[in-house]
């Protein structure tokens, strides 16, 4: 969760230098950055647990209602579970025997509806109520892309390195996690090294948990 803290920070400092001059922005911000976030953790409790004690705060001082913003982190925490390569859909892939580029193709459009109609909320909320917005500065925004560089691009290799026939589906997730920890561990230092056994035990709990729903699924 250290890690994932450090880098949900760079990731709010780059949706919001880019998405908050709109009406509601720091809320449309959550939304995309909760989805962005879900894509790669696979659940809605992950998400809330990783990203809460940093958005709610920013939404109450940019003067959201506190039950709206409840609502909207609460609600977001779900929204990247249909877009690819969003963990759900490579299981249900596995155990369905289904091809998971049809599922890929198929979460798009749903996924992003609902993105669009969470965020659509978010500006009408700040429509009402008035709630803050940032103004475009273009070189926060290019610095916030630089700096936020590595976690934008493991979405690229996960797609390059499966449908570039460079990996099976199971080496790709492998792959995903590898550039993940290294990224944090070794780039960013986000990780302590006296901490290195901590994502690992992490990691074996949330598997167990899932191989306990896959095998009663079955």
């Amino acid at each position: 969760l250290l890690a994932e803290g450090h880098a949900s920070q760079r990731l709010l400092r780059l949706f919001r230098a880019w998405f908050g001059w709109i009406p509601g922005g720091t809320a449309v911000v959550c939304a995309v950055l909760c989805a962005f976030f879900t894509i790669f953790t696979g659940g809605s409790g992950v998400t809330i647990l990783a990203l809460g004690g940093l958005l709610f705060p920013a939404l109450i001082s940019d003067r959201y209602r506190e039950k709206f913003s409840l609502g909207l982190l609460t609600a977001s925490g779900s929204l990247g579970l249909l877009l690819p390569p969003a963990l759900p859909l490579i299981l249900y892939a596995i155990v369905a025997q289904v091809p998971p580029e049809d599922l890929f193709i198929g979460g798009v459009l749903p996924g992003l509806l609902l993105v669009a109609l969470i965020a659509g909320w978010g500006m009408r909320e700040g429509l009402v109520t008035g709630a803050g917005r940032a103004r475009f500065d273009p070189r926060e925004a290019s610095a916030a892309l630089w700096e936020s560089k590595w976690e934008l691009s493991l979405p690229v290799v996960v797609l390059v390195a499966y449908f570039g026939g460079l990996a099976t589906l199971v080496e790709t997730s492998a792959l995903a996690a590898l550039y993940a920890f290294v990224t944090q561990a070794s780039i960013h230092r986000d990780l302590p090294a006296g901490q290195l056994r901590r994502p690992f035990t992490e990691c074996v709990v949330l598997i167990g948990g899932v191989l306990v729903i896959l095998g009663v699924a079955v």
